[in-house]
């Protein structure tokens, strides 16, 4: 038994070095993702990154419902072998009457161009009015754009979280429910994405159209199947474009 315990005891220690190099690990990767996966910087990380651009704004002209505010800041990282530049995007919904807090959202991404959100007139509104008129460049409908996307006549905000690629951005969708308060809806986000060219509210349907190569664009229908609430696709085409 004597001649054990001292093997059992550097093998208990080489363990727990093992271990605490692997939690070591660990930690340093959970630094450097911290800033993506959270809007709320660990003291021990906000070194990490540098504030390069900023802007703060109230837009009060997207919707008869509620005013909007948002609060925006891109960093750069500190450690050049990082070449992108991490994003954090806070959106406050305020009621227009009382100017009371309704609710609040933060989208984190780092697919962002230079000039986003760094002006409150690249919103668009469609219940509105409010830059529905503006040139629609590549399928990029604003920053944020607010519209009635599920039928109910209630105003709900598209964010663009990724500039995409031939389709236009990719958004992520609030929807506005009956007691004032937003929940991302996963199917529009995931997989509709790309805010839709036509609104239709006697069909209930969304049409997405996009460039899929030069010479073809597709569209897609999605549906709404307004008793369960739930969206499904109802058709695709791909058409080649006029010369």
């Amino acid at each position: 038994m004597s001649t054990q315990l001292p093997s059992l005891i550097r093998l208990t220690a080489i363990i727990a070095t093992i271990l605490l190099i692997g939690c070591s690990k660990q930690h340093h990767q959970e630094v450097k993702t911290t800033l993506k996966d959270s809007v709320v910087y660990a003291n021990e990380t906000e070194s990490e990154y540098i504030l390069i651009k900023e802007n703060k704004c109230k837009q009060t002209n997207l919707s008869h419902q509620f005013d909007i505010e948002i609060d925006f800041k891109r960093y750069r990282y500190k450690d050049t072998m990082y070449s992108s530049e991490p994003c954090i995007l806070k959106v406050f919904i305020k009621e227009k009457a009382t100017k009371l807090l309704i609710d609040t959202f933060s989208i984190t991404s780092d697919q962002y161009y230079s000039d986003m959100f760094l002006s409150c007139d690249s919103m668009t509104s469609y219940t509105t009015g409010f830059k529905a008129d503006r040139e629609i460049p590549d399928y990029y409908f604003g920053d944020l754009v607010v519209a009635d996307m599920n039928f109910d006549g209630y105003d709900d905000i598209a964010v663009v979280n990724d500039v995409g690629g031939n389709g236009g951005p990719f958004h992520t969708y609030y929807i506005q429910t009956n007691n004032k308060k937003f929940y991302k809806d996963n199917y529009l986000t995931d997989t509709v994405g790309h805010f839709p060219t036509i609104f239709n509210s006697n069909k209930k349907t969304l049409t997405v159209i996009g460039h899929t190569d030069a010479r073809h664009f597709s569209e897609t229908i999605y549906k709404l199947n307004t008793k369960k609430s739930t969206w499904h696709k109802i058709s695709y085409g791909r058409v080649r474009a006029s010369d």
